[in-house]
């Protein structure tokens, strides 16, 4: 292996959840300014996320993300389709992990999953963060069947 090019690389510590509720939001910043983190990942979706916006425009040296999320909280779009595949609650919030179990991704919800990332990639821009990488909350972007949904994502 080449040491040279070992020297030239960069570690990334990258905090998630921002934005989930207001003690990840204090540590994220505590992080930050003990410059323990160089990144963060937002997500849009999430109960906190105006006060992570706020955070996050005091601090514009560090690299912010969006967590895309299908795990909890509810969705910003497409709330009937992902009822109908069992993915929200009767509070129309996200179920825990069941994006995770389904066996099957039939195109209408591979639509609404494309919809939703976009709608929260969208609103993390909206709110003038610049994006400098995308990943998901629980992994959700590693289900192989959500992969072609990612790079459509990615490429709009």
């Amino acid at each position: 292996m080449d040491v040279r090019r070992i020297s030239n690389m960069r570690v990334i510590i990258n905090a998630d959840d921002f934005g989930y509720n207001a003690q990840v939001n204090e540590a994220i910043e505590k992080a930050i300014i003990a410059k323990k983190i160089s990144s963060t990942t937002i997500m849009a979706n999430a109960p906190f996320f105006e006060d992570a916006v706020a955070i996050a425009q005091k601090y514009v040296h560090v690299s912010y993300g969006v967590h895309l999320n299908l795990i909890e909280f509810e969705p910003l779009t497409n709330k009937d389709v992902f009822f109908k595949y069992g993915l929200l609650d009767n509070k129309g919030s996200f179920v825990e992990g069941a994006a995770l179990c389904l066996s099957e991704y039939p195109a209408e919800l591979k639509l609404a999953i494309k919809q939703e990332w976009s709608a929260q990639i969208q609103k993390v821009m909206d709110a003038g963060i610049k994006i400098s990488h995308i990943d998901s909350h629980q992994h959700t972007h590693c289900i192989s069947a959500l992969q072609e949904v990612l790079i459509e994502v990615m490429s709009a």
